[in-house]
């Protein structure tokens, strides 16, 4: 009787599977005009649940949007191009790309569980000014996947005399947002904006992603996430929240970010990022980055979640003043609470012109447990066995293979050598052909020489 029942529950989920797939149109753009029989905006505006949007034939090279943003009013939908080199979708500045524009569960919550899906294909000069502005480019409600895009020159922001803020200069979702394989370059969210670059409500996974060069006028240069972020074989560059915190990233939620590049942001405080309780950084490096007064790197705050730095590499951030919280906090590493520190470089960085590596960001009793460090200047207690020296003896921030750059670690450093493998990583930040030990013992730091 079991076995005919799971037989029977097999059978319906079988039915149910075919009906879906038989249920889902594929619908062919055939021209880049605005709208139109053949058109993007046309086959968006027919499509139902589950559809897919196919512009792969297409050799026009951009679609150019006279008449506004493409509403999509369904809850799942794909949309998939020839690639992002090959095809663009421009707003020319009238209006958003795409706005989504879906009945929710929840009044009181636009956020829809269902999926929008956009493959191989640029995005650019979206527009959306108005008082509480959501997404330059895209607006979604269901959960946003960026896959092999582009999404650059997008803006979001308030207007009026009050100029109230927008969120999301390239994109926002109400739901949880992944970046893979994709460029998000030279978004604004501004004035009073926050996510240069993406915005997610949720989640936000980067994978293979470089956000590069956004800006936002208050938080979260590159990027803001509200529920977590997932960071892997990404980069994050070049970006700035001018008046607030989180040059690179803002995060609230757990963060874990692996073999990872954070480099070269600006903010007035934190110019790396901002992250909330239980952030894990694991053999990634954060240089470069620079504020305008006091923690230039990272804060951690060891008071909830697991909380670690594991063969990374925290060097050269700037904090131009100390300003009211002083250069005691560290300008490349702040911490609260509890954080492992393991095998990890945290080197080079200054404060108003001194050296200032760890600090304490606030009087919370801070520890740090952990090995086989190297630390130029610190404010706190730090492990016994650390290596002291303001010179790590590290090359330039450059390719040295792998997806992201790293420093490398010269024939004559402190590093070389001198750390300890104890996470048992079987390669270094470079990933795969790059082993985490060639020599006596592992490298300090996120690079293997």
């Amino acid at each position: 009787m079991r076995r005919n029942s799971l037989r029977f529950l097999l059978a319906l989920a079988l039915l149910f599977l075919a009906a879906n797939a038989s249920a889902q149109v594929i619908r062919t753009v055939t021209n880049c005009n605005d709208a139109g029989t053949g058109s993007l905006r046309a086959a968006v505006t027919a499509a139902g649940e589950g559809d897919l949007i196919d512009m792969r034939g297409l050799t026009c090279g951009t679609i150019f949007l006279d008449t506004g943003a493409i509403v999509i009013r369904v809850r799942d939908l794909g949309i998939t191009g020839p690639g992002y080199s090959r095809l663009t979708v421009n707003g020319r500045a009238r209006g958003q790309v795409f706005r989504q524009e879906v009945a929710a569960p929840d009044p009181g919550n636009p956020r829809v569980d269902a999926n929008l899906i956009l493959r191989s294909f640029t995005i650019s000069w979206g527009r959306n000014i108005a008082a509480n502005a959501l997404g330059g480019c895209i607006f979604a409600q269901s959960r946003l996947y960026l896959f092999q895009m582009q999404v650059h020159h997008c803006r979001v922001g308030g207007t009026g005399a009050i100029q109230t803020g927008g969120e999301g200069g390239g994109a926002f979702s109400w739901n949880n947002i992944t970046v893979s394989g994709s460029i998000v370059h030279t978004n604004r969210a501004a004035p009073d904006g926050s996510g240069g670059g993406v915005y997610s409500g949720g989640e936000l996974r980067l994978e293979s992603a470089r956000i590069l060069n956004n800006y936002a006028s208050s938080t979260g240069g590159g990027t803001a996430s509200l529920q977590g972020l997932r960071m892997y074989l990404s980069t994050v560059e070049r970006n700035t929240a001018e008046f607030g915190d989180g040059g690179g990233v803002a995060v609230a939620g757990d963060t874990w970010i692996n073999k990872s590049t954070i480099a070269w942001n600006h903010a007035a405080y934190r110019g790396a990022g901002e992250f909330g309780d239980g952030t894990r950084i694991v053999e990634s490096t954060i240089s470069h980055n620079s504020s305008d007064e006091s923690e230039a790197g990272v804060m951690l705050d060891g008071r909830g979640g697991i909380n670690e730095v594991l063969s990374s590499t925290i060097v050269f951030n700037v904090a131009a003043s100390a300003g009211s919280h002083g250069c005691a906090q560290g300008a490349g590493l702040a911490i609260n609470g509890s954080v492992r520190i393991n095998n990890s470089i945290v080197s080079g960085n200054t404060c108003a012109g001194s050296p200032s590596d760890v600090g304490e960001d606030s009087n919370v009793g801070t520890s740090i447990p952990g090995a086989n460090n190297l630390i130029g200047h610190a404010d706190i207690t730090v492990p016994a066995d650390t290596i002291f020296t303001n010179d790590p003896r590290l090359g330039a921030l450059a390719n040295n293979g792998g997806p992201t750059q790293t420093h490398a670690v010269l024939a004559d450093s402190p590093a070389l050598d001198a750390g300890n493998n104890t996470s048992a990583f079987q390669f270094d930040q470079r990933g795969s052909g790059f082993p985490r030990v060639k020599g006596a013992a592992a490298d300090i730091g996120a690079f293997e020489r």
